[in-house]
């Protein structure tokens, strides 16, 4: 199986070093002000584990993505 021409692999460790590095950007734009975090629970979960993790944030609220079509 080929991987879609739009695919990006990423490894889980430049995964990791990508949210901490958002997280390090939104500490530093913020001054401590964020207090909570919304994501898409199609992906999102993590980078949002991560990101809150960083940030000492400890709501996380959710936005679930239905799609309906078939991408096979």
């Amino acid at each position: 199986m080929s991987l879609p021409e739009k695919a990006f692999p990423v490894s889980w460790d430049q995964f990791h070093r990508d949210a901490r590095a958002l997280a390090w950007r939104l500490a530093g734009a913020s001054k401590g002000q964020w207090k909570a975090i919304v994501c898409i629970t199609r992906g999102g979960l993590v980078p949002a584990a991560i990101i809150s993790r960083e940030l000492g944030i400890r709501v996380i609220e959710t936005v679930c993505v239905a799609s309906y079509h078939d991408y096979t």
